[in-house]
């Protein structure tokens, strides 16, 4: 008795408990046998609270501390913790730097460390703590508490299960809460006081163990996340007074005033989080947040906290935990109530700003690591614009600054050369950093708006700022004296530097008033020309006419049968009188041209080249004077068409041109003109290689080189499927491309109706196409592994077009064979049908010597048709055409190259796709020669299709393609076109793809 009662007597005048240290006096002499002294427990047994409150009054003058420091190492101190925040290890690693930095961690002696004199200061403190070990003097041991206070705040730590990454230890202070249940209060100390088993028992015998068993037991580390490791170390006044509280202690709800005595002593040692706590002085809480950032290697750690007392008092969780918070900030109580429904909605306001980051976990702590580098670099340009933050710190590493760019910040000057503007200029980030302009175009192209300027500062263009400089590096070209923009583009150009300081030329400014004027023209319809045109044939005509004034050029992308011929006239009567014009169409459709324009534009002078005196034709066009030419005539006598100077120029079915390396294009490109029109319902067929050529005529330089085309929107678009580079090129192209469709602007037109026809071969049809297909599959996989990629797919599609044409009929493919196809009694069996019924048939088909097959059973039954092809002579044509739609004949078999497109064949209100080509396309370009302005039936469309064949597949695959056309003209998403793979899984065929 004696002994315990000496020991504690001992512990508690140490620390102030005079009062219970008389009671321990007289606790020993009633164990002794004496009576208790008066006042001894003279409050009762209930009234212990009374003791424990004045016990930790006391504390009030009690002192503890520590420092930390901050730096940067070349040594990783490991830590492995325990599950009760306990420190078991702490492990020295020395990392080496390389020609790529630091390398990997590995092992060193605490021996090698404290015989080092070279430490920096950082490690020094650590390595303060190493003692010599009794057993082996040159290693040493490490005195565990000491060590994990002296790696506060050092720049080099990491856990031992997550070795490559480095956490910040900070210093943190116990919480005092104060938590009421019923009618009495408890309070609770966090973290709690480590027992005896909660430290292990690896330590040496030598010197020092037992202070440092001691020492351990009063240091929690607390794993707050990831990347972030808070050091609480219990002074004794900390350790006694938890000690004290811990268990049954409460206080009732009747002692309010004693208890708010005490917490304001306490203080000063504790954060003090009560709904009623009152400290000496109140202060108005910050419900702001602030954002700790931290870099860790290539992420960003965020942390968001409050500061309800400050930016030097403690940070809780935003919106959680106790109304009060109490504390003690440079020697002086502080308390404020929070206000949680502000801090919350602070921080919604941030999640709402960075909505990559996660809601908070359960817990209420609010930490991420963000991974990736665009959202890294948005949350450090974002963070300092928000209201709702007080501050934001970077407590280790170098900061990251990020300063936000907006088009204000541009002074460009734009110069007038001869088909360019040439642009230069540069930006102004701050007071001492400017980039030139060439740089941030280049910059913008990237994926990320963020320009790394070195030293951890990024340039960060704005959205709006970004989207537009990416617009103008579409067009812009660099070359040896800069950047330059095409004279087409500088509508593009003017609205894209919005908002810069801009210094120009009288040029520039001269063009972009002109356009502006242009854009406010409202061009009279010719009194001459003799048709009603419908309301959206006016806006094309007036659509056209204000390009013309502006001195660009367009593309007309009617769907078929919209009177794409009937707005061109238009426009060449109001530009007759100026000068002469040319109109460059497919053969099959010169004729149509002639005989419309002395319908509807009696008063222009037409002539077909060649059909006149092809010499004069060409040098004595004059005002009110139209040639129209043949693209073929055209190619053979460019030079003499490029030698003068044509008033305006329309390309019709412009399509033939899509090629833009064949000669054909080469001789409309070099035809010099004002103003240029292309006619085409099918500006884009396959590829948007199409377009650029169709672009290259109406508007030189608008998209660029082939390459650079490919590079900037083919590639991306038709490869990648870029939303972005399919948006912009829209974008582009938009002023210039007029597009709209039957279904947009002609309700009146009747229904039409798309049905697929199955037709089953004969056994020895299908056995032979099935041999003919194996050997095209082993031959396309023998070109796929012999030839370049070009040569390979060349020789797949011959395979393909060979199951095409077998597909229609073996004859085609074998003609000794002596097996005929299903398909042609198909056909005659439902011409037969349609003829008895009273209608009459357009029949397509893309292969002349299928024709000739399918005319035997109509000359067979006496069917009576007229017939086109490609050596069909241009008068015969125009003939034959009228003839049909005069009522001579009840079929018009048509192959496609002659006339799927340009004829007008409303008598027929049938029509039959006899092979599915590969270009969905070309199928409605014939479709369209029935189911146009004029036809007053319904239309039915029949695809004939072979079972079992390619054929299949293709149809298939015209949705795709259709989309790529749709993703440009109109609002649509790019479809992938097939490569070399996929065509060669068109020739497998489904039975083979099933079977595999």
């Amino acid at each position: 008795v004696a002994a315990r009662a000496a020991a504690l007597r001992t512990a508690l005048a140490g620390v102030g408990f005079r009062w219970l240290v008389s009671q321990v006096d007289a606790a020993e002499a009633v164990l002794r046998g004496g009576e208790p002294p008066a006042g001894f427990f003279a409050s009762g047994p209930r009234e212990r609270w009374r003791d424990v409150l004045a016990a930790l009054q006391s504390l009030g003058a009690a002192k503890g501390g520590g420092d930390a420091g901050t730096d940067a190492a070349r040594l990783v101190w490991s830590i492995e913790l325990g599950k009760r925040g306990t420190v078991d290890a702490i492990e020295p690693l020395e990392q080496k730097r390389g020609p790529r930095g630091y390398g990997k961690a590995k092992s060193v002696s605490l021996g090698h460390i404290a015989g080092n004199e070279r430490l920096p200061p950082w490690d020094a403190k650590v390595a303060r703590a190493i003692r010599k070990d009794r057993y082996s003097p040159r290693h040493g041991v490490l005195d565990r508490a000491a060590a994990i206070i002296a790696l506060i705040g050092h720049p080099a730590v990491v856990l031992a299960d997550a070795p490559e990454q480095f956490v910040d230890v900070v210093e943190g202070s116990p919480e005092l809460e104060v938590v009421r249940e019923k009618d009495s209060y408890r309070m609770r100390v966090t973290p709690p006081v480590h027992d005896e088993d909660a430290i292990d028992d690896d330590f040496d015998a030598g010197p020092g163990s037992d202070r440092e068993r001691a020492a351990l037991r009063t240091i929690t580390v607390v794993r707050d996340s990831p990347k972030r490791l808070r050091v609480i170390r219990l002074t004794d006044a900390q350790r006694r007074a938890a000690q004290l509280v811990e268990g049954a202690f409460r206080v009732p709800t009747a002692a309010q005033q004693e208890l708010q005595e005490t917490l304001r002593a306490l203080a000063a040692h504790f954060q003090v989080h009560d709904d009623h706590a009152q400290a000496a002085r109140e202060v108005d809480a910050d419900a702001r947040l602030r954002a700790e950032l931290s870099p860790v290697g290539e992420h960003l750690a965020l942390r968001l906290v409050a500061a309800p007392l400050g930016a030097q008092g403690p940070r809780v969780a935003p919106g959680a935990g106790r109304a009060r918070l109490m504390a003690a900030i440079a020697g002086e109580v502080v308390g404020a109530r929070r206000d949680l429904a502000a801090e919350r909605a602070h921080l919604d306001t941030v999640l709402d700003a960075l909505p990559f980051l996660d809601e908070p976990d359960a817990d209420g702590a609010c930490e991420w690591v963000i991974a990736d580098a665009e959202h890294a670099l948005g949350a450090v340009e974002r963070l300092p614009t928000l209201a709702a933050v007080a501050a934001v710190e970077w407590p280790k590493g170098k900061p990251v600054r990020v300063v936000t760019v907006d088009a204000r910040r541009l002074g460009l000057v734009v110069k007038a050369e001869r088909d360019w503007f040439r642009l230069g200029g540069r930006v102004a980030v701050d007071e001492r950093t400017v980039l030139d302009f060439a740089d941030v175009l280049a910059a913008a192209q990237a994926r990320s708006r963020f320009v790394p300027m070195g030293e951890g500062v990024y340039v960060a263009l704005t959205h709006s700022l970004k989207a537009r400089l990416a617009d103008l590096a579409a067009v812009a070209e660099a070359d040896r004296d800069g950047l330059r923009v095409p004279r087409v583009a500088a509508l593009w150009l003017d609205e894209a530097l919005e908002g810069a300081t801009l210094e120009t030329d009288a040029a520039f400014r001269g063009a972009i008033e002109r356009l502006r004027r242009a854009q406010d023209d409202a061009a009279p319809l010719p009194k001459s020309l003799q048709a009603e045109l419908r309301p959206y044939q006016e806006d094309g005509y007036r659509w056209a006419m204000r390009l013309a004034s502006a001195g660009l050029g367009g593309c007309l992308a009617d769907d078929m049968g919209l009177g794409k011929t009937l707005q061109g006239l238009a426009v060449l009567l109001a530009r007759a009188d100026a000068g002469p014009a040319l109109v460059v169409a497919p053969t099959s459709v010169c004729g149509n041209w002639l005989a419309e324009a002395r319908r509807f534009a009696p008063t222009l002078n037409v002539a077909i080249y060649g059909e006149a005196e092809r010499e004069t034709a060409i040098a004595s066009a004059g005002p009110r004077d139209v040639v129209v030419v043949s693209y073929t005539l055209l190619q053979q006598a460019s030079e003499r068409f490029a030698a003068r100077r044509w008033h305006t120029v329309i390309a019709d079915e412009a399509q033939a041109i899509k090629n833009a390396a064949a000669k054909r294009s080469q001789a409309v490109f070099d035809l010099d003109t004002d103003f240029r029109l292309a006619l085409s319902g099918t500006p884009v067929e396959n590829r948007l290689a199409e377009l650029w050529s169709i672009m290259r005529f109406a508007n030189p330089g608008l998209l660029g080189t082939i390459a650079r085309f490919t590079e900037r929107f083919a590639g991306p678009i038709e490869r990648d499927r870029d939303r972005e580079a399919q948006q912009r090129l829209r974008r582009l192209i938009g002023p210039f491309v007029l597009r709209r469709t039957k279904a947009q602007v002609l309700q009146e037109l009747p229904p039409r109706t798309e049905l697929s026809l199955a037709v089953a071969p004969a056994p020895a049809e299908a056995a032979y196409y099935e041999a003919l297909r194996r050997q095209a599959v082993a031959d396309a996989d023998t070109a796929l592994a012999t030839q370049s990629a070009g040569q390979a797919r060349f020789n797949i599609l011959v395979q393909l077009t060979r199951l095409r044409r077998a597909a229609c009929d073996p004859r085609l493919v074998s003609p000794d064979l002596g097996v005929a196809g299903a398909k042609v009694q198909a056909f005659a069996d439902l011409a037969a049908d349609i003829v008895a019924n009273g209608h009459k048939a357009l029949v397509f088909s893309q292969f002349v010597d299928f024709l000739t097959l399918l005319r035997q059973p109509l000359d067979a039954a006496g069917i009576a048709y007229q017939y086109l092809d490609g050596s069909t002579p241009a008068g015969e044509r125009t003939r034959r055409v009228a003839a049909f739609q005069a009522g001579e004949g009840d079929l018009f078999l048509i192959s496609l190259k002659a006339g799927g497109f340009g004829l007008n064949l409303t008598a027929a209100d049938y029509v039959l796709i006899t092979d599915p080509w590969w270009n969905p396309a070309a199928e409605d370009q014939a479709m369209g020669r029935a189911h146009r302005i004029g036809q007053g039936r319904p239309v039915t469309v029949y695809r004939l299709v072979t079972k079992g064949t390619v054929e299949e597949r293709i149809v298939a695959l015209h949705q795709d393609k259709r989309a790529l056309a749709d993703s440009i003209l109109a609002e649509g998403d790019a479809a992938l076109l097939p490569s070399a793979d996929e065509l060669i899984a068109l020739i497998r065929g489904q039975r083979e793809q099933g079977a595999a």
